[in-house]
């Protein structure tokens, strides 16, 4: 999907941002696709957790970080998994909740 023009690609990480992007893209306007999990997943959002269409943010800040880790959908909360597994061998992780897929937040994942 993210090879069409002007389209734009979200993928909710679980089931707080699924309601949120399904209301944003109702909302826009503009060609939209939604991925949705079929399986349940975790919740590691909440209704009061941040969330933009375009805009990345992070889920998980490690002390000083050693290690990146970008991702969508249900993998999160694997990653969340990992970075505290991680952070019991002295490597610290950011991870970054990249939802949407098309428009890419470049500067987000970039700083």
């Amino acid at each position: 999907m993210r090879v069409l023009p002007n389209i734009i690609v979200e993928v909710p990480c679980d089931y707080f941002e699924a309601i949120k992007a399904t209301t944003l893209i109702a909302e826009n306007g503009k060609p939209s696709y939604l991925r949705l999990e079929r399986e349940p997943s975790v919740a590691i959002t909440s209704l009061l957790s941040p969330f933009e269409i375009g805009v990345a943010y992070a889920l998980w800040i490690g002390d000083v970080p050693d290690v990146l880790i970008i991702g969508c959908g249900s993998v999160l909360y694997e990653a969340l998994l990992a970075a505290k597994e991680l952070k019991k061998e002295q490597i610290e992780v950011v991870i970054l909740n990249n939802h949407t897929i098309k428009p890419m937040d470049e500067k987000t994942i970039l700083q």
